[in-house]
Formats: C-alpha cells, sequence, structure tokens
C-alpha cells in the first residue's frame, strides 16, 4: 500500500468515525453539502488542517470550536471624510447572486499557531489583493467569544468561534474608489466572485487620522 493509499484509507476511518458520533448525538450531517453549505468531507479537512476543531461537551456532544479574525478597513480622503469597505455581494459558480450584511470589512478564519495581526494581512492579502503592511488596532485585540447554536455552515453541529476584531486604515497607493472584486479559485468553494464597495463612516475623521500616529 503506497503513501497516498493509506492517507485515503485513514481519511475514510475518521470520516465514519464523525459520522457515527454525529449519528449518536443527533447531527443531522446528511443535510450539509446542499444548498452552498459546506459538506462532512469540509468539515473533516478543517480538522485536518487545524482550522478547527470538534470536541465534546460535558455530556459528550460535538461542538466545533474555532478561532477567526474580523478587519474592518477604513481609507481616510480628508480630515472631514472617511470610508469603511464593506461586502455587498458574491457571485456562486451556479450564476446566483447573494447580497451579503457582515458584521465587518474582512474576515477569515485563524489558522493554526498563527498570531492575530498576521492573520489579518494574510485575509487582506487574500481578499483584496493588498500586499503592503498597514497599520492594525487595537494592537492589542480582545478576543469576542460568542456561541452559535445553529451555523450556517454546518447546521444542527453547536459552533463557538472565539473573534479577534481589528481595525486598520490603508494608504491611497492601497485605495480603489471603485472597490475591490475578488475571485476565488479554491476547487470547493462554491462562490466565484466575491465585490466590495467604500461607504461613508460616522466615525470622526480626526479619530481614525489618530491611528496614524500610532
Amino acid at each position: 500500500m503506497n503513501k497516498r493509499e493509506k492517507l485515503l484509507r485513514k481519511r475514510k476511518s475518521q470520516l465514519k468515525k464523525l459520522q457515527a458520533w454525529f449519528n449518536k448525538t443527533g447531527i443531522d450531517w446528511r443535510s450539509w453539502g446542499k444548498d452552498d453549505t459546506k459538506s462532512l468531507e469540509d468539515l473533516l479537512r478543517e480538522i485536518e488542517k487545524g482550522i478547527c476543531r470538534v470536541i465534546p461537551d460535558q455530556e459528550g456532544r460535538p461542538i466545533r470550536q474555532y478561532r477567526s479574525v474580523l478587519l474592518n478597513v477604513h481609507f481616510v480622503i480628508n480630515e472631514n471624510v472617511a470610508q469603511r469597505l464593506v461586502e455587498v455581494k458574491q457571485v456562486l459558480k451556479t450564476g446566483e447572486e447573494r447580497t451579503r450584511r457582515c458584521e465587518a470589512s474582512l474576515g477569515g478564519k485563524l489558522l493554526p499557531r498563527e498570531r492575530v495581526h498576521h492573520a489579518a494581512r494574510r485575509i487582506a492579502k487574500e481578499e483584496l489583493g493588498l500586499r503592503c503592511n498597514f497599520g492594525l488596532l487595537p494592537l492589542d485585540p480582545i478576543p469576542e467569544e460568542v456561541h452559535v447554536a445553529e451555523p450556517n455552515s454546518y447546521s444542527t453541529l453547536p459552533t463557538m468561534n472565539c473573534k479577534y476584531v481589528l481595525s486598520c486604515i490603508i494608504c491611497s497607493d492601497m485605495y480603489d474608489m471603485d472597490g475591490y472584486t475578488r475571485r476565488r479559485r479554491r476547487k470547493h468553494d462554491p462562490v466565484r466572485l466575491t465585490y466590495f464597495k467604500w461607504v461613508p463612516v460616522s466615525t470622526s475623521c480626526q479619530t481614525l487620522a489618530h491611528f496614524f500616529d500610532r
């Protein structure tokens, strides 16, 4: 048996263990992988990559745990005008469009042993192609622990997400007044295109400009 066959056999065994555990505890994993939701195989990939883990609670029921970064991207035009980037819509590979209302400009899961600020810069590069360094605030983000009973990605699987919320201001070299369009190329990603645009912010420009001095 070669290395690939061993990995496939191990993966098949892990899937069967998850299925048996979920069946026993009432997690409806058979409904996953439909209508652009993630599948049981997607969950196993996340576990294998160290992006999340599934552990038992005090009663032996599975809980999915992961850490994420939320990044609010700003641009200061002048002392009276500032903008915040928002994700407005996604175009699926099927051609369907869906409107987005996200709590932050960008977001993503932390990789194993990845620092929060490094993750924020990686996400900005992946989502928008921003390759320059930029200021991230607060310098010591406070984690916000959020419990979600039935997340969209894996319905009926309780999830605990530890969120780190940061803000940044980009320089004029990275600013595109028309917004940004991201083409997704991952094989298992149902999304083909993501669109971002700038909207005015209520935060005072003086407060945002103060970030530059830190």
